[in-house]
């Protein structure tokens, strides 16, 4: 009796290679599988809608990022965790890491408020050091141990190193075009101790703050301080930690400076940038040691009464004693710097 031959099906028949491994494919949930039909095929994004779905990203970090979004509120409607990330992102926007956002600056919008909200402490210990001057603690208590954490100095100290990186971060993205000099008279005007008055009062540290005399809350070293020690207070009372503290501390700063920030642009604007290499290139283009350059005093009474008028003349070349160049300032280093 003959057997009957009984086809079996190859494994290769079903497309697989044979491996017994293999998993059946899942297409994404709201894209089409790319095996449900034989015409089917998986689909991509086209670049149009990437376009817009980047637009859109970017105008909700418009709206996010606006001065009308306090901190406060955005933790408060998204929690900590999304919060601090949007001011992480934030920061680093200010910080001129994302050129490609065209949402206004935090700083610059029109109807900005100013002072800027206060970012809270709420830590009720920290938010009672930042407040106290050392004068209140009387007698031997200012000499016993932790007495230390009891007034702002140590937060001043903290609060001082975090004003004074970001007024230079803050300078230095701002103002590209010049050097070390400039930057660091300008950071004075933001970080010493008059400025720093001005802004605790706008907030009404002096009303606040703790002291063993009246007329200590009129001081503009003490008031001063305690603004610094309020930075510091900032920075350590973020739940997010000192990293996102610090962020938070930044953008409220950026804000805050902003009027001066702006009074600067103004005032540098109507002067030129000093070219301290003036002497030695015009030196080369008068052909170094083939010609000779000599530099003049020759009117202005020095200082205040009418300034320096320094000529510059040429011998060499056929010259002699050839006006070539004239300079004016008020002080007479800056004025042949600049001749």
């Amino acid at each position: 009796m003959a057997r009957d031959k009984i086809k079996r099906k190859h494994p290769q028949d079903d497309g697989d290679g044979g491996n017994p491994y293999k998993k059946p494919m899942i297409a994404c949930q709201g894209t089409p599988s790319a095996t449900s039909g034989p015409e089917a095929a998986p689909t991509s994004i086209q670049p149009a809608d990437i376009k817009s779905a980047f637009a859109a990203f970017t105008q909700g970090l418009s709206v996010l990022f606006s001065p009308s979004v306090s901190i406060e509120n955005l933790t408060a409607t998204l929690g900590p965790e999304k919060a601090n990330l949007l001011v992480a992102l934030n920061a680093m926007r200010a910080a001129g890491e994302f050129t490609f956002l065209s949402c206004a600056s935090p700083a610059t919008d029109a109807d900005e408020e100013w002072p800027p909200p206060l970012p809270p402490v709420h830590n009720p210990d920290l938010l009672k050091q930042i407040f106290t001057h050392v004068s209140s603690i009387r007698g031997e208590h200012a000499s016993m141990p932790g007495v230390e954490s009891a007034h702002y100095e140590r937060l001043e100290f903290l609060g001082d190193a975090y004003l004074q990186s970001i007024a230079s971060s803050v300078l230095y993205t701002r103002f590209p075009e010049y050097r070390e000099g400039p930057l660091s008279e300008m950071r004075q005007l933001l970080v010493s101790n008059k400025p720093l008055a001005e802004f605790a009062r706008a907030y009404g540290f002096s009303e606040r703050l703790r002291t063993n005399l009246v007329e200590d809350k009129n001081k503009i070293k003490i008031v001063a301080d305690c603004f610094e020690a309020y930075i510091g207070g900032v920075v350590l009372d973020s739940e997010g930690g000192p990293d996102v503290g610090y962020r938070t501390a930044r953008v409220w700063l950026e804000r805050l400076f902003e009027p001066k920030l702006k009074e600067m642009a103004v005032e540098r604007a109507k002067v030129s940038p000093v070219d301290k290499m003036a002497k030695q290139s015009l030196n080369a283009l008068a052909g170094g040691n083939k010609a000779q350059l000599t530099y003049r005093w020759t009117g202005g009474g020095g200082g205040n009464n009418g300034g320096f008028w320094i000529t510059v003349m040429i011998n060499g070349w056929g010259f002699k004693d050839r006006v070539i160049g004239k300079g004016w300032g008020a002080n007479k280093s800056y004025v042949f710097l600049i001749t």
